[in-house]
């Protein structure tokens, strides 16, 4: 609410509606492109199209009835958490059984514990119409020292000789 209330005008405050689920739904988009880039790599062209088409359709059904037929604003933000869940999971789903992809549990431990990260700053933020400044920094904080403590001491060290340069 306050990036809104900042840059745009009072009229654009619903948007934050769509904005909260959004928020939770690029965890998962962003992790079903680290899965579709494994489609692009091995040429599945036909498929990633075909799942392309099937996602938005997915997101045009669930915004019509999100307006339409229950004349609310937020059932898009829903309507694209899902339409990214449904993504990875047939993405996660197709590489592994046609290109043997696996993660391991060193991943996915890390990949849960980020998401659990993203629910948990979301129910701390979800109806707040103020900043809370105070939690806001609490939360960056054990972001960094969170994602700083899943690094190899070698990434460490990388990120260290990149910011302390001579």
């Amino acid at each position: 609410p306050f990036i809104i209330s900042l840059l745009y005008s009072s009229e654009f405050m619903p948007s934050v509606k769509i904005l909260r689920w959004m928020f939770i739904a690029d965890y998962f988009k962003v992790t079903g492109w680290v899965f579709g880039f494994t489609l692009l790599a091995y040429v599945d062209a036909k498929v990633y199209y075909w799942k392309e088409l099937l996602t938005q359709i997915v997101l045009i059904v669930a915004t019509y009835v999100s307006i339409i037929m229950y004349n609310k604003i937020e059932g898009i933000g829903i309507g694209i958490l899902i339409m990214y869940f449904l993504n990875l999971s047939y993405l996660a789903y197709y590489v592994w059984n046609r290109h043997g992809f696996s993660v391991t549990k060193n991943i996915a431990s890390h990949w849960l514990s980020g998401l659990g990260w993203i629910l948990l700053s979301s129910w701390f933020s979800w109806n707040l119409e103020h900043v809370n400044w105070i939690g806001t920094i609490a939360f960056i904080t054990i972001s960094i020292l969170t994602s700083w403590m899943f690094l190899t001491n070698s990434e460490k060290n990388r990120i260290i000789k990149f910011v302390v340069k001579p």
